[in-house]
């Protein structure tokens, strides 16, 4: 009877869990209040062009360094949303957060089987209202794809240093899913593939469990091909240009080009805090944290010295990956993005998971107090959620500028039409992707940027420049251009104009 009680109990902190992770990422998506930049809408084009076009690419988006790209897999991810959703932008969203989901349930199961159910009630309920993971999942863009390959990364590893497969089939997949994971984790996010790669060089002599086996010719060759998979596009975009990018980036590291340069005592801090950033961005609010680390530290020190520590091995692992990407990114005296790490906070969800299995031998004994930590998280999520029901999230994003293109398409009758976009980015790649939308789901034509019978639609984002922003109304829009109709919606201005004298073009 009390059996079933139980786990009636961890069913009913299932479901809250599962509603937490829904509606903290599902309510922005169907407002359409996600973010919407830049990058993804050149992003989203791009993904557009491969399948219309045949446009094939074996590079990514532009990184910090010019002349050095991201990982092409991410556009070639971004195809299957387009062909699911028919082109619609928040199907990209509704994508993104599937993964994470799938994400989370991956993550949960392996806790469940390997360590225990309480385990993946805490992890489970933290991920789900976790800010970080929350954002992440509502974010679309190459650096957030990190996560899942980390997170296989991760679990490849735990799987090859604590329960080694006996059969060699088995040794030898879980050795390409290790190579392959790392590399897709260096193609979403190459600063982090900078840092990553040659630091995994060195804990694989390190670490005696990787060591011993990486020198077993087999597994180093699965491992190395399948990382060099991760890197074929990489590969033959180099091959045709010349090894353009190999030689930018050794041009870059031999004689590194700074912008905001830090005295190393400086780098040394800030590195630090943003290391220990990605920890304290996992939970909700401060005083979890707090008492989730004092509960963690007390649980490592009895376990180490009681020697209960089940997965020792693979907490090292972890360990020296969390100290040796801290130890490399001191290396760089530039401003260091948070995005260069991305994904950071599942190598600490890791070590909390194995941590917390010290406590295994006594939680077994005692349900209530094995579901305390999960409650916690859930009542706090629900709380949250309370709190939120009747609020609409904020304009702004995809939906501001999907009302303008919107607006747009409706009031103008001709099929030929003309739009000039005044956006910061200077390229209105976010525009003209919603644009392209229309024009491919039948409804209409995209817009000309050159006036059409004296015509033309004026949109102006905000800008803090006002100069720039006035600077652009100067240069392309003629001072006999009359407001017909001018409407705004959240901080963008949308007006059509025409001219005085339609026989002139601009």
């Amino acid at each position: 009877m009390k059996i079933k009680l139980y786990q009636t109990i961890l069913v009913i902190l299932g479901l809250f869990i599962l509603i937490l992770f829904a509606y903290s990422r599902l309510k922005s998506i169907v407002y359409n209040a996600v973010p919407y930049t830049y990058d993804q809408g050149r992003d989203f084009y791009k993904a557009a062009e491969i399948i219309v076009h045949n446009d094939l690419t074996f590079i990514g988006p532009t990184t910090g360094i010019d002349g050095i790209f991201h990982g092409a897999w991410w556009y070639y991810y971004l195809i299957i949303p387009f062909m699911l959703f028919g082109g619609n932008p928040i199907g990209f969203y509704y994508s993104n957060t599937a993964v994470h989901l799938f994400s989370l349930i991956v993550l949960t199961l392996i806790l469940y089987r390997y360590f225990n159910k309480f385990i993946a009630l805490t992890i489970a309920s933290l991920i789900a209202v976790s800010p970080y993971f929350i954002s992440s999942s509502i974010f679309v863009g190459n650096n957030i794809m990190v996560l899942p390959a980390l997170l296989l990364f991760l679990i490849s590893h735990f799987f090859w240093i604590e329960k080694y497969p006996k059969s060699r089939k088995k040794q030898l997949i879980l050795a390409a899913i290790m190579g392959g994971s790392l590399g897709l984790v260096a193609e979403f996010e190459f600063a982090f593939g900078l840092m990553i790669l040659p630091l995994y060089l060195c804990i694989a002599f390190i670490h005696p469990f990787l060591r011993k086996h990486f020198l077993q010719i087999r597994h180093a060759l699965f491992f190395l091909g399948a990382l060099g998979l991760a890197f074929a596009p990489r590969i033959l975009f180099e091959l045709k240009n010349n090894f353009s990018q190999s030689r930018t980036l050794l041009s870059f590291i031999i004689e590194p080009k700074f912008f905001t340069p830090k005295p190393f005592q400086d780098v040394i801090f800030d590195r630090l805090n943003i290391i220990s950033g990605y920890y304290r961005i996992i939970f909700p609010n401060e005083w979890t944290m707090q008492l989730m680390t004092a509960f963690l530290v007390l649980l490592l020190f009895i376990a180490i010295r009681k020697k209960t520590l089940k997965y020792s091995s693979s907490l090292f692992f972890y360990t020296l990956l969390v100290f040796g990407l801290y130890i490399f990114s001191t290396l760089y005296k530039d401003t260091f993005w948070l995005n260069y790490y991305e994904g950071f906070p599942y190598i600490y969800i890791m070590m909390m998971a194995t941590i917390l299995l010290a406590t295994r031998n006594y939680i077994q004994k005692h349900f209530l107090l094995g579901i305390i930590p999960a409650i916690m998280f859930i009542f706090l999520g629900s709380v949250n959620l309370i709190r939120d029901l009747p609020k609409r999230p904020a304009a702004g994003g995809l939906s501001s500028i999907s009302q303008v293109v919107d607006y747009i398409v409706t009031e103008e009758k001709n099929d030929t039409y003309c739009v000039k976009i005044y956006t910061p980015p200077a390229i209105p790649h976010t525009y003209k992707y919603l644009f392209f939308y229309k024009e491919y789901i039948g409804i209409k034509k995209q817009p000309a940027s050159d006036w059409i019978n004296g015509k033309c639609w004026i949109v102006l984002e905000s800008d803090y420049y006002a100069e720039r922003k006035e600077s652009w109304i100067k240069d392309n829009v003629p001072t006999d251009a009359n407001i017909e109709k001018q409407t705004r919606f959240y901080d963008i201005d949308v007006q059509l104009r025409r001219r005085n004298n339609e026989t002139q073009t601009k």
